[in-house]
Parts: structure tokens; sequence; C-alpha cells
């Protein structure tokens, strides 16, 4: 291998990764992040390869509803829901295996940010149920159902699973990256924080102050650290 192609290996392959394009989407870059998708999700389809394609797809995804929490455009909103359609279709077309969990998820991210709640609680139900291992992930997805659970009035039963979620999460912690972690764990408290906002406010407050310490450990939690001025 000569020196310039051992430079393009080194140095231009981890500059188009979707791990670059994840962190650019968690440092609030989201623009940036779905530029990088979309020259990931070129490549994997002039590839063949089906994972990265899948990979690629739902971060991109996951930087559009950022912008949606950042602006409250539905604009947003609606391509969430015209692109998780497009991924389960894709997913359907190629017959992948094994990711029926991942399109329900992915169905109740675009239903909770249309708003559409009864759709958003069943879709991360199916997520859950589907989820084929005990990866420390399922735990975040626990949460997130756990949240709608409790925006439909059911707080206590909500909460009980968001804080199942982080008991999921943090038992199997050393399977995963601290930031991803740091990610999810302070997500979760957040959320908790946010459904006890009225009812309970001293509740909140003690919510509060975990995502609050989590937050202020990691300064790559860019998008909780902008969700955490929110709700102070």
């Amino acid at each position: 291998m000569n020196r310039l192609a051992l430079f393009l290996l080194i140095v231009v392959v981890p500059l188009f990764s979707s791990e670059r394009a994840d962190s650019l989407r968690e440092a609030g870059k989201s623009l940036e992040a779905i530029n990088l998708y979309n020259q990931e999700i070129v490549s994997a389809i002039e590839q063949g390869n089906d994972e990265d394609l899948i990979t690629s797809m739902t971060g991109r995804l996951l930087a559009w509803k950022h912008l949606f929490y950042k602006t409250k455009e539905p604009v947003y909103a609606i391509f969430l829901k015209h692109q998780a359609a497009a991924l389960e279709e894709i997913i359907d077309k190629k017959e992948i295996l094994g990711r029926a969990h991942l399109v329900h998820f992915i169905k109740a991210t675009a239903a909770q940010n249309l708003g559409e709640l009864e759709v958003a609680e069943r879709e991360y139900g199916l997520s859950v149920e589907l989820y084929p291992s005990d990866a420390a992930e399922k735990g975040d997805w626990i949460a997130h159902w756990g949240f709608i659970i409790a925006l439909q009035g059911n707080i206590e039963e909500g909460a009980s699973k968001i804080l199942m979620g982080i008991s999921w999460i943090d038992e199997r912690s050393d399977q995963i990256d601290s930031f991803i972690r740091n990610v999810w764990v302070s997500g979760a408290y957040l959320r908790l924080a946010q459904i006890y906002k009225e009812a309970e406010p001293i509740k909140s407050a003690h919510y509060l102050a975990q995502a609050k310490a989590i937050i202020d450990s990691d300064e790559r939690l860019v998008i909780r650290k902008t969700q955490l001025e929110s709700l102070l």
C-alpha cells in the first residue's frame, strides 16, 4: 500500500464514518451530522452494506429529531414520520432479518414528535418486547416507553419504567462507552424531572439534580445541556 492510500485509509474513512456523524449529532451540530450521514448512506448503498445503511439512516433520523426538539418546527416531525416509513420499507424489501424492534422504535419516535402518544406507547412497547438481546440499549428504550406512559397520565407506572430503564443501563454500563451511558441516563433523569414538574416539584428537583450532575461532569453532552437549561 502506498503512502497516499494509507493516508486515505487512516484519515478519510474516520472522517466520513457514522461514528463521526453520531458525535456531531450529540454535539448539537445536526446539519453537519446529516451531511455526513447522507454520504455514509450513499457509500453503504454503493457497497451493498445493509448494516451500515440502516445504521446511518437511523442516525440521520435522530439528527432530524434533535432539530425538531430545538425548533419545534412541525416539518421536522413530518420528516421523521416519512423517514421511519422509508426505513421500514427498505428493511422489508431487502428482507433484513432481526430489525423489527428498530422499526417499531423509529415509528414510536416519529409518533411521539407528532403528538400521537397512543401510537408512540404501542410502538415503544413493541420495540422493547421484540428487542433481541439484553443489551444496555434496551434500558434506554424502556425509559422512552415509560415517559410516554407518564405523559398520558399514568405517572407512577411511567416513572417506574424509566427507573427500570436506568437500572438496566447501569447494570450493563461495562458494555458501552461512558458517553453513551451518560446520554441515556441523563436523558432518563430529565424525563423524570419533566413528568413530576407540576405534580411533585420536590421530586422533580431531585431528578433534575441527578441529571445535572451527569451533564456537568461530561462536556460532550451538548444536547442534554440545552434540554437541562430548558427545564431549569
